[in-house]
């Protein structure tokens, strides 16, 4: 086959190499641009990557080595098309310089600075004192330095590696001159036997043009005359750019080897350098792919197609979770948690929305608090009279903590804090905890090479994915291996609050509530599936006699789109798949609002319905409604998806509204005082985080907006104490004037 006809003129040419160069130069603008788009106040990514740049020492020299090796990764698979532009595509060349010039070196550290530079003009938001910031900047330092000696040793292999005398060229390497010296050394040397290279070069030459085109020298001789000692074999750049991608292989699976090995604690191994791992992955094997097809005119989408269509029956690439067959599950109903504390303790419902980490660790805030708070009151803890908890996404994070710590002491089945010395705030500390790295290195090394390379057929490493790196993180943090039915008997004793971890099915959009109470509900594994009505499902009533563990619970709850995989149960047979909660009911309140008319419909026709306080915890502020504007006719082509992205939060708050005053209506009529009271506590800051990792401004953030609810002892505050002390004298008129929200 004869080289493609690429337009001749030099201007096509430089059009042409910017299609065939499409790879690293995409790469490369992610590589500059990642950071500003992470870190930019006005950005609309900031919440989500921006804390990727909060780093210490170690996790900048990390990333810094990262950084360069990937910014070193984009020069050589450039300069490799360059350099052979003519004979593999048949494009006027635009370089025939091979010598490795200054600027190469400063073109990689052009490319690499904003990722190493940018935490460090977040240092005020991030904390970073003069002696951090002095350890970080040395840390990245000695990170350029270490990706340097890795470029040089890539160099000095791959001289070694070639036929001796064949890559003069490389003695241009910017160096001092004791290590060009070694550079001069090498090329008078070969770790290759001389009859090995004979072979390969003859193996090679049998080749179809169109494979040895721009992969082979096949000169015979050099310019100046003399033989061409790598005659019939690789060009020196596709050498050096093979032993350069051995060595960033080999750091690549070293790291993941020593994640491997400490899974569940806490390493120096940041997300941010899986983000560049992946990126440096992606060129090595585009680039390899688009320099070979390219001049068979073969789109890279086609391959890539093709992995789509055929990487969705491997097993490897569905996600999973662990569920216990053969599990003995004792019936409780919402009416049996509710009637043990009737008349001997207040009685508190709490719904906890969702949003990541922020949402963990103010409703930790709040719940523990609230129980600091609760010790000057005159009727028992604000713990004890909680009785349900329903919660979503980071709120069901925030709750797996505060929930673990009923019956954490010895001989005691009530609530205990690991901490009472401190304010409380050791609770908050640990729910608050980072697990953003734990994502990364899951996303890097296990879910997107699963889907080229099935893993082991062993239960354990199937299960290993990025939605089992959380569950792993929060079980080292709360020690709890226990299953969710271990918390039933305490709910039906009465010390333990009842609890929702509420998810969504993605295939049919059903609510499915991961509970520690039962619903009147039919399995829907005993009627067709086809003739099946839409339902609120319980984990229970999918998986009759199965179990699973309390943190798995939490994961499903808190599947924040993208970071934690769509997963499905291991067994033998088809299952659905559970997504977060806040597709449904971001807030917790629709859960919460049918386990109380659950619960009082079981009481007797004569009992009188308790006094029930329900609590909000919202961790964001309100968005502000948009003002109504004209539209032209582009508004058309993105108005269903901006009506969706609304109707998640405005229209789920409206229902969960009318949801509370119709129930109320329902079971204590229209009272003079109402008996179902309501309070919130909302998180009314900016800047707060979408993802699993918080910055230190960010973390005193939650401190300072619960010192500022304290301080001002507002109308919610006095609502919760109203339940405890209910002869205060503004009481009555706050159950009044207090709505939902």
């Amino acid at each position: 086959m004869a080289s493609p006809a690429y337009p001749p003129s030099l201007w096509g040419s430089r059009l042409t190499y910017g299609y065939l160069l499409r790879v690293p130069l995409l790469l490369g603008f992610a590589l500059v641009a990642f950071p500003f788009a992470a870190l930019l106040n006005t950005s609309p990514l900031r919440a989500l990557f921006e804390n990727l740049f909060f780093l210490d020492a170690p996790a900048t020299f990390l990333t810094t080595v990262v950084a360069v090796v990937l910014a070193w990764s984009l020069v050589l698979t450039a300069r490799i098309v360059f350099l052979n532009g003519d004979l593999r595509f048949g494009v006027i060349q635009l370089i025939r310089q091979k010598d490795f010039q200054p600027w190469l070196w400063l073109l990689t550290l052009a490319l690499a600075t904003p990722a190493i530079a940018g935490p460090f003009f977040k240092s005020g938001e991030f904390h970073l004192s003069g002696a951090q910031a002095g350890y970080n900047a040395l840390a990245a330092a000695a990170g350029v330095v270490f990706a340097y000696v890795l470029g040089y040793v890539s160099l000095l292999l791959a001289i070694l590696v070639s036929p001796k005398g064949s890559q003069p060229d490389t003695s241009t390497f910017p160096a001092i001159k004791p290590m060009k010296d070694g550079l001069a050394w090498a090329n008078n040397h070969t770790l290759l036997p001389e009859s090995f290279t004979r072979w390969l070069a003859h193996c090679l030459a049998r080749l179809p043009a169109d494979l040895q085109a721009g992969y082979l020298d096949n000169r015979p001789k050099l310019t100046d005359g003399s033989e061409n000692a790598g005659y019939g074999l690789p060009w020196a750049g596709h050498w050096l750019a093979f032993c350069f991608a051995l060595l960033t292989f080999a750091l690549y699976f070293w790291i993941g080897a020593y994640k491997r090995a400490h899974l569940g604690e806490t390493t120096s191994i940041p997300a941010l350098a899986m983000v560049l791992f992946l990126f440096q992955n992606l060129n090595w094997i585009f680039s390899f792919l688009t320099f070979f097809l390219d001049r068979f005119r073969i789109p890279l989408l086609i391959p890539l197609g093709i992995l789509a269509i055929f990487g969705t029956y491997l097993p490897s690439s569905d996600r999973y979770y662990q569920i216990q067959s053969g599990v003995a599950v004792s019936a409780v109903h919402p009416y049996q948690a509710l009637q043990q504390r009737v008349g001997r303790k207040p009685i508190i419902v709490v719904a906890t929305a969702g949003g990541g980490i922020q949402a963990a660790a103010w409703t930790a805030r709040v719940l523990t608090g609230l129980q600091h708070e609760s010790d000057a009151w005159q009727h028992g803890s604000f713990a004890d009279s909680i009785a349900l908890i329903s919660s979503v996404s980071g709120g069901a994070t925030g709750s797996l903590f505060f929930l673990n710590q009923y019956g954490a002491g010895p001989g005691r089945p009530g609530f205990q804090l690991p901490d009472r010395d401190d304010n409380f705030s050791k609770l908050v500390e640990l729910a608050s905890a980072p697990a953003l790295d734990d994502v990364g290195w899951a996303l890097v090394y296990r879910d997107l090479p699963g889907i080229l390379v099935p893993w082991s057929a062993s239960a354990e490493d199937v299960l290993l994915d990025r939605g089992r790196m959380l569950e792993l993180a929060w079980q080292s943090r709360t020690r709890n291996f226990g299953n969710l039915s271990a918390w039933r008997d305490g709910v039906k004793e009465g010390w333990r609050p009842a609890a929702i971890f509420n998810a969504t099915i993605a295939e049919t959009g059903e609510p499915l509530l991961l509970a520690t109470t039962d619903f009147d509900r039919q399995s829907s594994r005993s009627v067709n599936p086809a003739a099946a009505q839409p339902d609120r499902k319980t984990f229970y009533d999918l998986y009759p006699g199965a179990d699973l563990p309390v943190v798995t619970a939490v994961r499903l709850a808190a599947s924040f789109p993208y970071v934690s995989p769509a997963a499905r149960a291991q067994t033998l047979q088809p299952e659905y798949h559970v997504i977060d909660g806040g597709y449904y009911d971001n807030y917790g309140v629709a859960s919460a609002a049918e386990w109380i008319d659950e619960a009082f419909a079981a009481f007797p026709e004569t009992a009188d319905r308790p006094d029930i306080l329900v609590i909000q915890i919202r961790s964001f502020p309100n968005d502000p409604l948009p003002a109504p504007r004209n539209r032209g006719w582009f508004f058309q082509a993105h108005a269903p998806i901006t009506g969706l992205l609304s109707e998640r939060t405005t229209a789920q708050l409206v229902r969960d509204r009318d949801e509370l005053l119709l129930l109320q209506r329902r079971w204590w009529g229209n009272r003079a005082v109402p008996r179902l009271r309501f309070a919130g506590f909302k998180f009314g800051a900016d800047n707060a985080p979408l993802s699993w990792k918080m910055n230190q401004s960010q973390t005193d953030a939650i401190e300072q907006q619960w010192r500022e609810i304290i301080q001002k002892n507002g109308e919610d505050l006095q609502q919760v104490r109203c339940m405890f002390e209910p002869s205060g004298e503004k009481c009555p008129e706050l159950a009044r004037r207090k709505a939902p929200w």
